[in-house]
């Protein structure tokens, strides 16, 4: 686990994967994902603070896992 990039903590590079899903609905959230260091990002519109109830959300999930690295 590792602190939030609004922490001083925050690695620059955490040598692993990552992916940031946001629902575009709050600019502090686009901000705070901005600053997660090599992360890709994906904003799903139209479900509010719960993009994880997108229609698209599995297969984002699941297109990042496949294009991970073997």
């Amino acid at each position: 686990m590792l602190p939030g990039p609004w922490s001083l903590d925050t690695p620059t590079a955490v040598g692993v994967p990552v992916l940031v899903v946001t629902g575009g609905w709050h600019e502090e959230y686009e901000t705070i994902a901005a600053a997660v260091p090599e992360a890709r990002r994906v904003t799903l519109h139209g479900h509010g603070h719960r993009p994880q109830d997108h229609p698209d959300a599995a297969s984002v999930v699941s297109t990042f896992i496949a294009e991970l690295p073997r």
